[in-house]
């Protein structure tokens, strides 16, 4: 409940933005999401690996353990991750707040970038948490999360050119998640004029390739046993493109690409706080994020792309400015209404989806409430005990 309770919060504010051009509250909501989502509690299931890490071996790691590893990873975690972990343990700090910490920073510094180059930022909120925090946090999804964090930090280097400086940036972030590595190619985004025609080949080109690469891939390795594993990642439900999507989902998905991309293209273009980095960002996102649902395993690289997407979607008031104000507000107040409406859809259905996501996001606990009710587990393994069996339940019956 409490997360549909935001979402009208921020469809509030949007509204009131659009007919009254003013922004109010801004820091009052953006305090009240990063508290939600930075300090759940015994949400998600990716805590439980990140808690016997933060306990278990970070205890018993020194620096030197680490610089003596010629190995990239640590126990699996990159390196910049394992020495962020052992400064707040030595600081004493439990699991719990560590994370939290952790997650607050990188949501202020999203949020903050946010605020500064979106026009109805509000919109862009929800469209973040809708289409990423969501999972991010309550899972937590952290490595990336930080790794999203500091790209982000990157982007001033990115608008004034500094390239060494950027590309520094972008290193320190693979420290967390290596995924991060892709984030050079948004340096050259400014010089890349993606118009509508440009936009339509690289979405039906991406389709095709996609459509076809699972019968290359099984070809291959038919050839070579090198690309088997390939084929795992492909065919796996899991990872791969396993999932058949009937006539009229793929006709939903198609009509929401493109009305993003008009958003985006008739929207975003006309905005005075335009960057073409972000927009092509969003533009990029938006087949990345229609793709995902064939190849879930390349939906993971869209959360780098999601801030552009976000801030370029949310300038409804250059559309159509032809309009007189009274039909130019009537239209704004439908956009408004169908985004809502469709992220609030998409939000339902990542809580409520399965009694899996059920089970892990339904019942919002906070960590802090439950301190003062004094609902605290003693321990990581009371915490996680009876909570990991009920999830490896669930995903046997599913």
């Amino acid at each position: 409940m409490i997360y549909f309770i935001l979402s009208f919060l921020l469809f509030i504010n949007s509204l009131y933005y659009e007919i009254f051009k003013k922004k109010k509250q801004k820091k009052i909501l953006m305090i009240l999401i990063i508290f939600i989502f930075s300090f759940s509690y015994k949400m998600g299931t990716d805590w439980i690996e990140y808690q016997a890490f933060y306990e278990n071996i970070i205890p018993n790691t020194r620096i030197s353990d680490l610089f003596l590893s010629g190995n990239f990873y640590f126990y699996g975690f990159e390196k910049g991750f394992v020495l962020v972990n052992m400064f707040f343990y030595n600081l004493g700090f439990n699991y719990e707040i560590s994370s939290g910490i952790l997650i607050a920073v990188s949501l202020y510094i999203i949020f903050n970038f946010t605020i500064k180059k979106a026009e109805n930022y509000y919109i862009s909120f929800y469209t973040l948490i809708v289409f990423c925090l969501f999972t991010v946090c309550l899972e937590p999804v952290l490595r990336q999360l930080i790794a999203m964090a500091i790209v982000i930090l990157s982007f001033k280097s990115l608008e004034e050119k500094k390239f060494l400086k950027y590309c520094f940036l972008i290193g320190v972030a693979t420290f967390f998640h290596f995924s991060a590595i892709i984030c050079l190619l948004f340096y050259f985004f400014n010089n890349i004029q993606i118009k509508q025609k440009k936009f339509i080949i690289l979405f039906v080109g991406s389709y095709i390739f996609l459509m076809i690469l699972p019968i290359v891939v099984q070809k291959l390795s038919n050839i070579s046993p090198i690309f088997l594993k390939y084929t795992n990642y492909l065919f796996n439900e899991k990872y791969g493109s396993a999932r058949n999507r009937g006539i009229l989902a793929q006709s939903i998905q198609v009509i929401l690409v493109l009305f993003y991309s008009y958003l985006i293209f008739s929207g975003y273009n006309f905005s005075s706080l335009k960057r073409n980095y972000l927009k092509n960002m969003g533009l990029i996102y938006i087949v990345i994020n229609f793709l995902g649902n064939m190849l879930p395993l390349i939906h993971r690289f869209s959360y780098y792309f999601i801030v552009g997407f976000a801030i370029s979607i949310s300038a409804i008031s250059n559309l159509n400015p032809m309009l007189s104000k009274r039909r130019m507000r009537s239209k704004k107040i439908f956009v408004l209404i169908f985004i809502y409406s469709i992220f609030t859809l998409l939000l339902y259905k990542q809580v409520y989806k399965s009694p899996l996501n059920i089970y892990r996001y339904s019942n919002y606990k906070n960590y802090f409430i439950e301190l003062i009710k004094g609902n605290l587990d003693k321990n990581f393994y009371e915490k996680s005990n009876e909570y990991k069996r009920n999830i490896d339940n669930l995903i046997e019956s599913s």
